[in-house]
């Protein structure tokens, strides 16, 4: 088996398994508030920003910068009916993970974009279930995986 085959084959068992067993040994957790935590590269530091009607923030770490929408309004990355992208589960909640070049600056990035979108069990207001949209900027193609590690790594506080 290549080396190329075998990396694979071991990140592959990293998504569908117990995730924060395979990050790096080096990388931390980190909080968001009282919504959720996600390990991440140490370094990473978490970024306070005002939201409207959801709580809004973000991390910076090395290579990314990274925000964040929790509440009820958060964006689905859909076009419509249309939900392109790997659908998976993170911390036992229905997801979807886009990645991929930037187009006229999506999420604000200029170079490439992962983002994801969680429906969470959690109730927020009127009754209406919250979910979790993160996106992360980064400069380089290569960045793209670790970003979508540490999505795979969000648990919440529910």
């Amino acid at each position: 088996m290549s080396v190329t085959k075998l990396c694979i084959s071991l990140a592959a068992v990293c998504i569908l398994s117990d995730t924060a067993k395979c990050t790096p040994k080096d990388w931390v957790e980190v909080r968001a508030g009282h919504a959720f935590t996600m390990k991440a590269p140490s370094g990473t530091v978490f970024r306070k920003e005002r939201g409207e009607d959801s709580f809004v923030s973000g991390f910076d770490g090395p290579g990314f910068k990274m925000t964040f929408d929790f509440g009820i309004y958060s964006n689905s990355l859909c076009e419509g009916d249309r939900c392109a992208g790997e659908h998976t589960v993170i911390d036992g909640n229905e997801a979807l993970i886009i990645s991929g070049a930037t187009r006229d600056g999506d999420f604000g990035c200029t170079k490439f974009v992962v983002a994801a979108h969680i429906k969470t069990r959690s109730i927020g207001f009127g009754g209406r279930p919250n979910s979790l949209t993160i996106s992360a900027c980064v400069n380089d193609k290569g960045e793209i995986p670790v970003v979508e590690q540490m999505f795979h790594s969000i648990h919440f506080d529910n």
